[in-house]
């Protein structure tokens, strides 16, 4: 069933191969309806909040909210499974505990609008705004590449609603099933993965500015070359990030050159760096390393340096209470299960800041993803879905007896 629905979620695309499915747009737009209208269908009562989030609600005697679900974005040319996974599965589980009757507490879906940040330099949209963390201003000032603000966008999507700036508190625990978008489970034979803690990110821009100089005229020792130190502080930085080894990684995913000529030396290099770990000590840690020996090498090289912090995402642990109660349950159903930490940033980081919040991995093939290669075997999908729909039943119904 997870995999017939996931296929299914895959064909709302504006290109191929893989999805592409950015906020928005005309197969996002189509794909959120389809939703709608199959959480309608299941039962639910569908509606949706200013920036497009969609909710599908099982009214319980208690007002207080058991949450779950994912993201309706991807990534250009991703994959099926990303975010998709995460969705259907939240749809299927609330939709089978609601077999039990009325809840104690409610029952809840949310299809968060959007987590990539592909379209707009904006990630998790969605959970922000649920969180209370977005204003009129970040959607009139975030714009795409084709200078298309967001709020335009909102509104040429048919979603008009009144933003206000409030953090939802009616939500009890949240829980997000996610793919793994790593090989560790798969490598070690495991069928889930509860996530102990979402790491923090901090990227900044790194500006090296040397003197631009003919190639062939100007001696080795009389250069101010931005290349050459820029080289040297990311080979010393990579040495560094392995010899604190796991689970610090950094990386160098982005670099411009000027003039970035074949005969002159570069006058000037801007690279991006990135990099996660589960504690915040230690974040600060590499980046005071970093900057205090990129300076040292730029002046070694006779070169300035300025650093842009541009974002600084603080780590978050998942609430131990729920992730040892879903170990439990994989106890009880024989799933094999480890504990982890997830390198990459999710929703539940989000609502991790406001609420109980639990994450739950299932293997990815190869550790690939955001690629249409992106796969996960369909005995682990419904090995997700089975431990979501038990722990589900478990706090959604609290006083009385519940089908098994």
């Amino acid at each position: 069933m997870m995999q017939t629905q996931i296929d299914w979620l895959s064909t709302y695309t504006d290109d191929t191969p893989g999805v592409t499915r950015l906020l928005y747009s005309r197969s996002w737009c189509e794909a959120r309806s389809a939703l709608m209208d199959w959480m309608t269908a299941l039962g639910m009562h569908v509606y949706e909040d200013a920036v497009g989030n969609v909710f599908g609600r099982v009214e319980g005697r208690s007002p207080e909210v058991i949450l779950t679900g994912s993201h309706l974005d991807s990534v250009a040319h991703g994959g099926r499974f990303d975010g998709a996974a995460g969705v259907i599965a939240s749809i299927l589980s609330v939709a089978r505990a609601a077999e039990n009757g009325t809840p104690d507490y409610t029952l809840e879906v949310v299809v968060f609008c959007e987590e990539e940040g592909s379209r707009f330099p904006y990630a998790c949209l969605g959970s922000h705004y649920v969180a209370g963390n977005v204003g009129p201003d970040v959607l009139e000032k975030t714009v795409d590449a084709d200078g298309i603000s967001m709020e335009k966008a909102r509104k040429t999507a048919g979603i008009t609603g009144h933003i206000e700036q409030n953090a939802r508190t009616d939500i009890r625990r949240f829980m997000e099933l996610h793919i793994e978008q790593g090989g560790i489970l798969e490598h070690e034979g495991c069928a889930v993965g509860l996530v102990e803690s979402i790491v923090g990110q901090r990227r900044m821009y790194i500006d090296v500015t040397g003197t631009a100089n003919h190639a062939g005229t100007t001696p080795m020792d009389l250069r101010s070359d931005a290349m050459e130190a820029s080289a040297s502080m990311m080979s010393r930085m990579a040495a560094e990030a392995r010899r604190r080894g796991a689970p610090l990684t950094a990386t160098v995913g982005e670099m411009q050159v000027s003039p970035n000529t074949v005969n002159v030396i570069p006058g000037h290099v801007r690279f991006s760096l990135d990099f996660r770990h589960p504690e915040e000590e230690a974040l600060a840690s590499f980046q005071e390393w970093v900057e205090q020996t990129f300076s040292d090498t730029a002046a070694h090289y006779g070169a300035s340096i300025s650093f842009d912090v541009f974002m600084k995402e603080a780590p978050t642990p998942m609430d131990h209470v729920m992730t040892g109660e879903l170990e439990s349950f994989c106890q009880n159903e024989q799933l094999s299960c480890r504990r982890m930490h997830s390198g990459a940033g999710h929703d539940a980081q989000v609502l991790g800041r406001i609420t109980a919040t639990a994450l739950l991995f299932v293997p990815s093939w190869e550790g690939i993803s955001h690629s249409p290669e992106e796969y996960t075997e369909p005995e682990a999908l419904e090995a997700g879905l089975t431990l979501m729909t038990n722990a589900l039943i478990s706090w959604a119904y609290t006083t009385k007896e519940v089908l098994t």
